[in-house]
């Protein structure tokens, strides 16, 4: 999966580049099926200088469907953590609909 972080009104410390690279990587393995050169993800990591929060944007892009999550959080792994979390559940509903898990409830019902 190509990825890219930009980061605003903050500096991306060795530290904050392997907390990201570790939630991409968590992020690839739910993807194994789909090409690295189809899905891209592109993070913004951005502090607030009047409130000293930090809100993180995330965008996965398939060639189907685009999944977006943002988060806001005092802390910056925090804020990175929450808008992952978000993107994994959204990337796990899109690939049960991608399987036709909803077909399979109503099948059952029958």
């Amino acid at each position: 999966m190509r990825h890219t972080l930009i980061a605003k009104n903050l500096e991306v410390t060795l530290a904050l580049r392997q907390f990201f690279e570790a939630k991409v990587g968590k992020l690839d393995h739910l993807t194994p099926t789909f090409s690295d050169h189809l899905v891209s993800l592109q993070a913004t990591v951005e502090k607030n200088l009047k409130r000293g929060d930090f809100t993180t944007s995330v965008s996965v892009h398939f060639p189907q469907q685009t999944l977006h999550a943002e988060a806001q959080n005092r802390d910056v792994q925090g804020a990175i953590r929450m808008a992952f979390d978000e993107v994994i559940r959204q990337v796990d509903r899109f690939k049960s609909r991608l399987r036709g898990e909803h077909r399979w409830a109503a099948s059952r019902d029958d």
